[in-house]
């Protein structure tokens, strides 16, 4: 029994084929969109507390490195009311009571400080690579 292939078969063949290979490939993280994916997945969470060490406030740590797509999340452990004030370069909170939390989402690398409009002594900084 010979087995007879007509060229569209064939045609249809190679493209079913071809759209295979390329889904695996996509899946698999080979081209743009696998390149967005590793990128993002360098991101991270960081938490920065606001705490009460003898009688001052502060951002602890006062100073982060974290990689561009991050977000840093400010949360509010004192007993008094506080900012995250940016010095340029990010949004600002607004008030921050007592065990709430900011958050902000850094998509661009580069140095930007920050402090707390009613204790602004406390002061902090973000770098982004």
């Amino acid at each position: 029994m010979a087995l007879h292939i007509k060229r569209p078969q064939v045609l249809w063949a190679v493209l079913a084929l071809t759209m295979v290979i390329t889904l695996l490939l996509v899946a698999c993280g080979s081209g743009a969109a696998g390149a967005a994916t590793r990128q993002s997945a360098s991101a991270q969470v960081v938490r920065v507390s606001i705490v009460e060490n003898n009688g001052r406030y502060a951002f602890a740590p006062a100073a982060i490195t974290i990689p561009k797509g991050s977000q840093v999340v400010w949360v509010n452990g004192s007993d008094a009311s506080h900012t995250v004030t940016s010095s340029g370069g990010f949004a600002s909170s607004g008030l921050i009571g007592q065990r709430q939390s900011f958050s902000a989402t850094f998509s661009n690398a580069g140095t930007f400080a920050y402090h707390c409009t009613v204790h602004p002594y406390m002061m902090g900084t973000v770098i982004v690579k």
